[in-house]
């Protein structure tokens, strides 16, 4: 089960994503009424994933976070452990930021790459109309522009990959990797 939950101030500079996986072999009991029988649970610390610098989290603790999490929890009649070994849940926490990734076309490597290309189509049309006046000393040029946009090419697919992997990171932070 997968339980998304996002909030944000009326100005959106705070987003809060709760995501969360019951195992398969867990069943919570219901009463006859209706209501949960209290249960117990023990939190354990997952850690705390950095991201962007961000004063409204950076200086959470584990503790902090679990705090935050136990008020719901009371309200659904869970009850935290006395002892962690006497409880058949266990709530791993984990917290912190997400990273958005800048745009690639704003990217240093991708703004090369263009300029690269842009000089390649120079030089090949250079050495055609050199070429076509007899001239072919300006034929060489091409294969360092050839080269150059290669370099920046691969430069911009380092990047990419840097990218993707944030976004899954991300992903994961918030619970969608189990959703794809």
């Amino acid at each position: 089960m997968l339980i998304q939950q996002a909030t944000a101030r009326a100005d959106d500079t705070v987003i809060t994503a709760v995501a969360s996986k019951v195992s398969d072999d867990y069943v919570r009991l219901k009463r006859a009424d209706g209501s949960y029988p209290p249960e117990t649970y023990a939190f354990g610390e997952g850690g705390f994933w950095a991201g962007a610098p961000d004063a409204s989290i950076d200086k959470l603790k584990f503790v902090d976070v679990a705090r935050s999490i136990a008020g719901p929890l009371a309200a659904k009649n869970y009850q935290p452990a006395r002892d962690p070994n006497q409880t058949r849940l266990l709530i791993m926490v984990y917290w912190g930021v997400t990273t958005a990734p800048k745009d690639s076309s704003s990217s240093i490597s991708f703004q090369i790459a263009q300029n690269a290309a842009a000089r390649l189509a120079n030089v090949k049309a250079q050495a055609g109309a050199a070429k076509r006046a007899g001239d072919h000393s300006k034929g060489s040029g091409v294969f360092a522009a050839e080269d150059a946009l290669a370099d920046a090419v691969q430069m911009v697919e380092v990047e990419n990959r840097q990218r993707d992997l944030a976004d899954l990171r991300n992903g994961m932070m918030l619970g969608f990797d189990r959703e794809l």
